[in-house]
């Protein structure tokens, strides 16, 4: 990936745009690489659906994500790692930083009670967190998974108050709503 990305580069052709699917394609001809011209797609495009696919394929099969053919080639260390990694697939990392940022995000004074909970904890020095919002991940945009993921994990302390306060509240109110 990093070859093509750096002869890509030097040609000048990102991986963003219709008109550089074109830049590519010619890219490919001076370089006489034989393709038919159905054979070249728009590269997000095909990062896109890959990483979609996986996406869906850890969430309906999260301890397929190594085969256990390999097992028998591995250490202990390394049977006990994987197991570990696999059950931390089948928590759903993804579906729950969903859940996180959709709780954080669903109105503007969540939104606004997250910087707050972030300004406070830098003030009485409970963590060093940077003032930003928590990330959606767009089914169209590979790499806003990543984004997301990445903004959770970052602000996780922050957001992880908001959703003891949102559960503690929903609670609270069952619980009235029950008497």
């Amino acid at each position: 990936m990093e070859k093509i990305q750096h002869c890509c580069a030097a040609e000048n052709i990102a991986f963003d745009a219709d008109g550089n699917h074109n830049r590519f394609v010619l890219f490919l001809v001076k370089c006489n690489i034989q393709f038919a011209q159905y054979e070249i797609r728009c590269f997000p495009h095909i990062i896109n659906i890959a990483v979609q696919t996986i996406v869906k394929e850890l969430k309906e099969n999260p301890s397929m994500v190594v085969s256990s053919a390999f097992r028998d080639t591995m250490s202990p260390a390394e049977v006990k790692a994987l197991e570990n990694y696999e059950v931390a697939i089948e928590a759903d990392p993804i579906g729950k930083s969903r859940s996180i940022v959709s709780t954080c995000r669903t109105s503007g004074q969540r939104r606004a009670e997250l910087q707050e909970i972030i300004s406070d904890g830098n003030q009485s020095g409970i963590w060093k967190l940077r003032r930003v919002q928590l990330l959606r991940d767009v089914d169209t945009r590979w790499s806003s998974l990543f984004g997301m993921i990445d903004r959770v994990i970052e602000l996780y302390q922050a957001s992880f108050i908001i959703g003891l306060l949102t559960s503690v509240t929903k609670n609270f109110i069952g619980d009235i709503s029950l008497s």
